[in-house]
C-alpha cells in the first residue's frame, strides 16, 4: 500500500513475490494492495495480470479486487467493460457501486458516452443504488454527450435521494452546461457553489472562465483567473486559455498576448490552441507575423509544411491562424520567385477535415478563409479538387504579389 502512495508500483509487485520466500502466504489483501498500486499509476495492465495471476496463487478475488482492477483501466474501456462483464458470471464477486462508478469513468476518460450511460441504467436492474460517485460519474459522462439537460435532470435527484454534491459534482454540473452552450447556468452553478461554501477546484473555474467567454464577459474571466491564486488553485493551460480566448473575443488583444507571458512565467508552456486563440485575436495587428513565427519555432504545428515545400497544411491552425500561414507562405514563394528560384509549378494548401463535429466546423471554416484570401489576392485555383484543398499555379504569385508582400487580412 505504501509502494503504491508513494508511486513504486514495480517495487509493490516484487514485494507481493518476494512474500513467498519469506514464508508469508499471499492473501486477497495484500493482492489487493498490488492491484491498486497498479491502478493508481495508470498500470492497467499489470493489474489485470495480476488479477489473473490470484487463481494460480489459490486466492479467490473478492469484489475488492475487481473494482481495484477495473478503476486501473481508466484509460482502457474496453477491459473495464469487459472485467465488468464478468462480475455478472456465477460464482464470481457481484458489483456494486463502485464498480458501475469506475467504468463509467473510464467511459468519461476514454470511452463511448453511450456505454457509460448505458451502464448507469443498468445499476437498477442489478438492484444498485446510485450514490453521489455514481452520480457525479453519470454527470461527467452527459458532459461529455453534450447532454446538459440530462445532466440537470441527474443532478436535480440529488436533493430527493437526499445525497448532497461535493466539489467534483459541482465542477462536473458547471462543465456540463458549459459545454452545451448554457452558459448562464454554468455561472449560476458555479455561484451556487460558492454560496454553499463548496471550495472550486481547477476544472470548475477553468470551466466557469470558458462560460465567461461565451457570454462576452471577459472582465469577469480575468477576475476568476486572479482569484484562482488568492483560493490557492494553481491555473492550469486550460483556465489560461479560456481567459485568454475571453479577453481575444472581448477584443483586447493586448491582455489576450499578457495572458499568454503569464503562462510562460508560471512554468507552463503554451499549447497549439493558446497560439490558435491568440492568432485569431492579432490577425490583424503587426505582431501577428511575430506570434506567428514564435508558434512555428516552437513546433506546435509539425505538419504544416509538407513535400518539400509543395504543400501547406493548415488544418491544425485557426481560421486567423491558417490567414497568416497561407500569406507568410505566399509571400515568401513569391520573394523566391523575384530572386529567380522557382522550384515549383503549383503549391497544394490542405485545409483538412476533421472527425469531431468542432474540428469538421473549423475546417470548414478555414477552406472558405483560404479560398477568400486567394480569390482576394488575385490567385486563381485549379477546379476538380476534392473537399478541404486549394491547388494553383505558383506563377499566379508574380502579379499577385510581385511588390514586397502585403499587410496580413483584416478580420473580416
Amino acid at each position: 500500500s505504501a509502494c503504491g502512495k508513494g508511486g513504486q508500483w514495480q517495487r509493490a509487485l516484487g514485494l507481493l513475490d518476494s512474500m513467498r520466500e519469506l514464508r508469508v502466504e499471499p492473501d486477497v489483501v495484500s493482492c489487493n494492495a498490488a492491484v491498486s498500486a497498479c491502478g493508481a499509476h495508470g498500470q492497467w495492465r499489470a493489474a489485470l495480470a495480476l488479477l489473473d495471476a490470484t487463481g494460480r496463487m489459490r486466492i479467490e478475488p473478492d469484489v475488492v479486487s475487481c473494482n481495484a482492477a477495473i478503476g486501473a483501466c481508466e484509460g482502457a474501456w474496453l477491459a473495464a467493460l469487459a472485467l465488468l462483464s464478468s462480475m455478472l458470471a456465477p460464482q464470481r464477486p457481484r458489483p456494486d457501486e463502485f464498480s458501475c462508478t469506475a467504468a463509467i469513468s473510464a467511459c468519461v476518460k476514454s470511452g463511448p458516452w453511450q456505454l457509460g450511460l448505458a451502464i448507469f441504467a443498468s445499476m437498477a436492474r442489478l438492484h444498485l443504488r446510485p450514490g453521489l460517485s455514481s452520480l457525479t460519474a453519470a454527470i461527467s459522462i452527459c458532459e461529455k454527450a453534450g447532454r446538459w439537460q440530462d445532466a440537470l435532470g441527474l443532478f436535480g435527484s440529488m436533493a430527493e435521494r437526499r445525497l448532497d454534491p461535493d466539489v467534483f459534482t459541482c465542477s462536473a454540473i458547471v462543465s456540463a452546461c458549459r459545454n452545451g452552450g448554457q452558459w448562464q447556468r454554468s455561472l449560476g452553478f458555479f455561484d451556487a457553489m460558492l454560496r454553499r461554501q463548496i471550495a472550486p477546484n481547477v476544472v470548475s473555474c477553468s470551466s466557469a472562465i470558458s462560460a465567461c467567454q461565451e457570454a462576452g464577459r471577459w472582465q469577469t474571466a480575468l477576475t476568476l483567473l486572479d482569484s484562482m491564486k488568492t483560493l490557492r488553485i494553481e491555473p492550469n493551460i486550460l483556465s489560461y486559455n479560456a481567459a485568454l480566448r475571453s479577453c481575444g473575443e472581448g477584443g483586447m488583444w493586448q491582455l489576450s498576448l499578457s495572458i499568454l507571458r503569464a503562462m510562460e512565467a508560471s512554468m507552463l508552456a503554451p499549447d497549439r490552441s493558446s497560439y490558435n486563440a491568440l492568432l485569431d485575436v492579432v490577425v490583424d495587428q503587426p505582431i501577428v507575423w511575430d506570434v506567428f513565427k514564435e508558434a512555428v519555432q516552437r513546433r506546435h504545428y509539425p505538419r504544416l509544411f509538407q513535400g518539400s515545400g509543395k504543400i501547406l497544411d493548415v488544418h491544425q491552425l485557426s481560421v486567423g491562424g491558417a490567414a497568416v500561414a497561407v500569406l507568410c507562405r505566399l509571400t515568401h514563394e513569391a520573394a523566391r520567385r523575384r530572386a529567380g528560384i522557382r522550384e515549383y509549378s503549383r503549391l497544394r494548401i490542405i485545409t483538412g477535415w476533421g472527425k469531431s463535429r468542432r474540428t469538421y466546423e473549423t475546417a470548414q471554416i478555414n477552406h472558405a478563409t483560404v479560398g477568400d484570401l486567394l480569390r482576394t489576392l488575385g490567385v486563381p485555383t485549379i477546379p476538380g479538387q476534392g473537399p478541404g484543398c486549394h491547388l494553383f499555379w505558383v506563377r499566379h504569385l508574380d502579379a499577385a504579389l510581385g511588390g514586397a508582400g502585403r499587410a496580413p487580412p483584416n478580420k473580416k
